[in-house]
């Protein structure tokens, strides 16, 4: 278990399986949109979730969809899926 925060932590269970709808560039970064009805409603901005291993923060919320900002090495291409995990409270 890896604590983020007072009283949160994440489980390492995968929740769900979620679709990235879009990567795109956000100097100095990307923004990353990921498509997971099954917590989105939930979810709030600055939340912290596990997307495929690394915790990234909510950022914006449009219906099912949530956004991150992520930076880091650049790839070439992206996933279009992901594992998800909300941190447990």
């Amino acid at each position: 278990m890896v604590f983020v925060g007072e009283g949160i932590m994440f489980t390492g269970l995968v929740q769900t399986l979620a679709t990235i709808v879009f990567v795109r560039a956000e100097p100095p970064g990307k923004r990353l949109g990921v498509c997971a009805p099954a917590v989105a409603a939930a979810a709030r901005v600055g939340d912290s979730i596990a997307v495929n291993g690394c915790c990234l923060t909510v950022v914006e919320i449009a219906g099912e969809t949530l956004a991150f900002e992520a930076a880091g090495p650049k790839r070439s291409t992206a996933p279009t899926w992901a594992n998800w995990r909300r941190a447990a409270r």
